[in-house]
């Protein structure tokens, strides 16, 4: 029962990751857009760079889990 604790533990910080990851990318993806039609997006850069540590942190956790290659979102 521990091993499936332990997966389970794993499953839930890489999904963090992949969520994280996910608001990264799709956060650059509105900035862009907003940029490009001159439109301001300075609470939009925020929101962007809580969204990098969270996904930095969970990618640390990861690490400091064993996990070394993985397959996620960048």
């Amino acid at each position: 029962m521990v091993e499936w604790e332990k997966q389970t533990s794993l499953h839930r910080i890489h999904r963090r990751f992949n969520e994280a990851a996910a608001s990264v990318k799709m956060l650059e993806r509105l900035i862009a857009s907003r940029e490009a039609g001159h439109m301001p997006c300075d609470d939009l850069r925020v929101l962007l760079r809580e969204a990098e540590a969270k996904r930095e942190a969970a990618r640390a956790e990861l690490e400091n889990a064993g996990v070394r290659n993985f397959l996620a979102r960048e």
